[in-house]
């Protein structure tokens, strides 16, 4: 099936259409499976989809045994057809990335060498002709155990020496409650950790405002200022009061209902009336949708 624009993204985005920058806006949509399908449709390359306002398109996934989903169908495009959508995805201000692990793969509970796998995903990148990779690392147990950090850490060292920053992207999409200052949760400090060692050359956190259970982040008030529920204190602005960087912290959410497994989705004009609080209050960071 062709995807298309979703209605949310339509009425969202329209606040702040722009060409990707590194310093400004960021509109993020994915683009999980083309059910096979090469056509220019099935990559959203501008002028086969509705017009829309997303300046970078992230492909899902790449995992350590090849590439999946609409990433497998990137790479059975003959070179030269690759490179024209590549052309007019670059000339309509756009990126495209390509996305690693998912919940299809929990790399660190499943022993994987952090620095292979950079080194491995770094040269698909390469292959491809993507702007860069999105790590949506998803490994709970691992970093339940306090062993998800380090293993980060050194994959994210790896992957920036291969993929040098001014020349590629790297985005990362953790779940929101990764944010957390709570040792009894994640003893060795998840992503606040992960953010401290390596954040400066993490481009932006396509950060995960759903499918968190009690934590529904599915008010203005709980998405932006007081989280609630499960995971207290990793509603926006409580993760910047933490220390984390503003302009590096997307808010992402389901672009329709059948996005969310289990809650955070919000109607368009109600998240629509949150960003535009977030942006009264000097937040600008920009939105992730899941999914095209």
């Amino acid at each position: 099936t062709t995807p298309t624009a979703s209605p949310t993204a339509k009425s969202l985005l329209a606040l702040n259409a722009a060409p990707f920058s590194a310093n400004g806006p960021k509109f993020v949509t994915y683009i999980d499976n083309t059910s096979g399908s090469t056509t220019p449709a099935a990559f959203a390359v501008p002028g086969s989809v509705p017009n829309n306002d997303y300046n970078v398109i992230i492909l899902g996934f790449w995992l350590d045994s090849g590439l999946y989903d609409s990433g497998y169908s990137w790479a059975q495009l003959d070179s030269a057809t690759r490179q024209s959508y590549l052309d007019q995805i670059h000339a309509a201000g756009k990126k495209i990335l390509i996305s690693a692990f998912g919940a299809a793969e929990w790399p660190t509970s499943g022993g994987v060498d952090p620095t292979k796998s950079a080194n491995n995903l770094a040269a698909i990148v390469k292959q491809y002709g993507f702007d860069g990779a999105d790590i949506d690392w998803e490994d709970n147990n691992a970093m339940d155990a306090g062993t998800g950090e380090a293993w980060l850490i050194t994959f994210q060292q790896a992957l920036r020496a291969q993929l040098p920053e001014g020349q590629y992207l790297i985005s990362h999409a953790p779940q929101a409650p990764y944010f957390i200052v709570n040792k009894s949760l994640y003893p060795n400090g998840a992503y606040q950790a992960v953010h401290a060692k390596v954040g400066s050359t993490i481009d932006w956190y396509n950060t995960q405002f759903y499918n968190q259970g009690s934590s529904g982040y599915d008010t203005c008030t709980t998405l932006l200022h007081t989280s609630g529920g499960a995971f207290p204190g990793t509603s926006l602005f409580e993760i910047i009061g933490s220390g984390v960087t503003s302009n590096k912290l997307l808010i992402g959410k389901p672009a329709t209902p059948a996005g969310a497994t289990n809650t955070g989705y919000m109607a368009p004009g109600d998240l629509a009336t949150c960003i535009s609080q977030a942006n009264a209050a000097g937040w600008d960071a920009g939105v992730m949708l899941w999914q095209f």
